[in-house]
């Protein structure tokens, strides 16, 4: 039992390293509703599509490894501590990812 909630804690990371490197090499280029970083922002227009993707991927690849560090660095048997750092250090991309597409663009796609 213990080497399951182990390996359960070293999920998230690793997929959150894998879908951030498979993005970083190649992104889905043309928006769609199957793929990719999709929100009502980042679909606004072709650029806010490119410029989303490109930051998500790159923040989900960092903290990605941010999180298997903090994984590795704790006490196992604080589960629960170490299930919210990780749920904490997967919303953070997508928050900076929807400051950053507001900061860039306005609500019709266009660069400010």
């Amino acid at each position: 039992m213990e080497l399951f909630l182990i390996l359960n804690l070293y999920m998230t990371p690793m997929l959150m390293i894998l879908l951030g490197y498979l993005w970083t090499k190649r992104f889905p280029a043309k928006i769609n509703k199957l793929y990719g970083y999709r929100t009502k922002w980042s679909m606004l227009s072709q650029e806010t599509w490119i410029f989303s993707n490109k930051l998500f991927s790159r923040l989900f690849l960092i903290f990605g490894f941010i999180s298997i560090v903090t994984t590795f660095s704790m006490d196992k048997s604080k589960f629960t501590l170490i299930i919210l750092v990780q749920l904490i250090l997967l919303f953070i991309p997508f928050l900076i990812t929807e400051v950053s597409l507001r900061a860039m663009f306005n609500d019709k796609g266009e660069k400010k």
